[in-house]
């Protein structure tokens, strides 16, 4: 997998080693667990393979260790349950770690000199030269070695521009994108514009999402890149870090050609440190052994959750082990149904053994009912995230709503909304449309056949 580095307006007010460092305060993560990560490697583009959520985490893990070791070392070692504590990883799945630990050997990445005017630097190498796993027997410790390569190991270890992520945080984020929107976030938090550099919303879709752009079909239009990666995304970062960002759309004309985010850190008091989910690494080995690949494993615990997971797996393993029923064609696809409906219908039962493995065989509605169920899944998401924002966006919305749509309603609307404000079904309808259409644009109530398909089986891998 190749990679290309951080552009340079990107990078060209990033910290420096020289610039002051606030004191830990209560309620921030402490110093010692502050990675100093190089500006030149926050915006890794992947263009031959995905960039695994997982891998990027224990990457930070690795970095973070070896600077604490020293850069004088030419290799860096640690206990394997030091760096999975790190990372917020339940479990040791050694074959997991080894994937990733291949994954970041296999990945090149260019590197260039931030500014211009500083001189002209071009290297190329991989995350890391080389990683060994020692397992030394029953009762001692498995530890990890690995190294960087020399070209780069300075600016890595000891960089003079660089972003601060505090690894406390990061552990609590699920995907990639959140991952990497919080490091460039963490390099403008203490700068005095407090905006990341502006760019075309195409630049920041491999940037976050970690998929090539060879496979990003699904989100070729702007409504699907921002109802999929950049509203869950923001939403995540405003709910368990200590970031407060919003994204800013630049329009050209009617459509939106560059995004930029502007970024600031909350108030002490509301920190969510309570917010920290453990990753069970356990449930992806038993869904790789299950013939899953490990991405649509991570991706279903980014999004479900161990709990649904570990459920789902159970159901599926129930199914697969019954001896009598038609044979599970497309294992992935029905775990992913499986999951849909748990997450959907918590209190029933999940499809056991009993049933025939195609979820879509039995009480679907026609198109119509489809339809009508996906804009109220749409309204619903909306008014979700509407909630999680902080109360003075909320009044901000609530006014826009107001402005945009209520003054120009019909009189009985009009009437209506003086009367009981959000709370009448029929306002609260409105309004519900009204935000879907300001996060997902005009077409939010047209789905896709794909779309649609998502309803009965949920998404595919």
């Amino acid at each position: 997998m190749n990679a290309v580095a951080l552009p340079r307006k990107l990078a060209q007010d990033s910290h420096s080693a020289a610039a002051p460092v606030a004191a830990p305060t209560l309620g921030r993560p402490p110093k010692s667990d502050t990675l100093r990560k190089a500006v030149d490697a926050l915006a890794i583009v992947p263009t031959r393979q995905r960039i695994y959520p997982l891998a990027r985490k224990l990457y930070n893990v690795l970095l973070y260790l070896a600077q604490r070791q020293g850069l004088e070392n030419d290799t860096y070692r640690a206990a394997l349950s030091e760096i999975t504590n790190k990372a917020n990883f339940h479990s040791r799945d050694l074959e997991l770690i080894k994937n990733h630990l291949r994954q970041m050997n296999s990945t090149q990445v260019e590197w260039q000199s931030p500014t211009g005017d500083e001189g002209s630097r071009w290297d190329v190498s991989n995350l890391i030269a080389h990683a060994s796993i020692d397992e030394p027997g029953q009762g001692r410790a498995i530890t990890v070695e690995w190294s960087f390569a020399p070209n780069i190991k300075r600016e890595l270890l000891n960089p003079k521009r660089f972003a601060q992520i505090s690894l406390a945080f990061q552990s609590s984020l699920r995907s990639h994108a959140s991952i990497a929107l919080f490091e460039i976030c963490s390099r403008y938090v203490d700068n005095p514009s407090r905006l990341t550099a502006r760019n075309n919303w195409e630049w920041w879709r491999p940037v976050l999402t970690g998929i090539p752009e060879s496979e990003a079909s699904a989100y070729l239009k702007y409504k699907y890149f921002k109802r999929d990666v950049l509203t869950p995304t923001v939403a995540e970062l405003n709910k368990v870090t200590d970031l407060q960002i919003e994204m800013i759309e630049h329009k050209e004309g009617r459509r939106i050609r560059e995004l930029q985010f502007s970024v600031r850190r909350k108030d002490q008091s509301v920190l969510p440190f309570e917010e920290r989910p453990d990753f069970d690494l356990a449930l992806i080995g038993m869904a790789v052994r299950m013939g899953i690949t490990q991405l649509t494993a991570e991706n279903l615990q980014q999004k479900h959750g161990d709990i649904l997971l570990k459920e789902a797996l159970r159901v599926v393993t129930e199914r697969l082990k019954a001896p009598r029923g038609s044979p599970v064609e497309n294992v992935e696809r029905y775990l992913a149904g499986v999951i849909k409906a748990l997450a959907e219908k918590p209190p029933a039962r999940a499809p056991g053994p009993d049933k025939t493995g195609r979820l879509q065989e039995k009480g679907i509605p026609d198109r119509k009912g489809l339809e009508a169920r996906f804009r109220e899944e749409r309204r619903r998401e909306a008014r979700a995230l509407f909630g999680d924002l902080d109360q003075a966006e909320q009044v901000n919305r609530i006014k826009r709503f107001e402005s945009e749509f209520i003054a120009v309603a019909a009189p009985v609307i009009r009437r209506t909304y003086r009367k009981g404000g959000l709370e009448g079904p029929a306002i609260r309808a409105e309004f519900g449309r009204w935000l879907a259409e300001q996060t997902w644009g005009g077409d939010w109530d047209k789905p896709s056949a794909e779309e649609l398909l998502e309803l009965v089986v949920g998404p595919s891998a």
